[in-house]
């Protein structure tokens, strides 16, 4: 599922490659969350003061 960093074929290099980036973490993301309620997903510990689901897994 994970490709190389190759955007559209009317793309500028470094646009395809911005836009390559955001798409596989859009994807990966995707998988990870996949069967999450937006509750789980959203949530960032008991006093709301962790990184929720999405923000550490967009960060890695």
């Amino acid at each position: 599922m994970f490709f190389d960093l190759q955007g559209e074929p009317n793309m500028p290099p470094t646009v395809g490659i911005l836009y390559s980036a955001v798409k596989e973490n859009s994807q990966r993301l995707r998988l990870i969350t996949d069967g999450m309620s937006q509750e789980e997903v959203d949530y960032k510990g008991p006093n709301n003061n962790f990184n929720s689901t999405a923000q550490v897994n967009l960060s890695t």
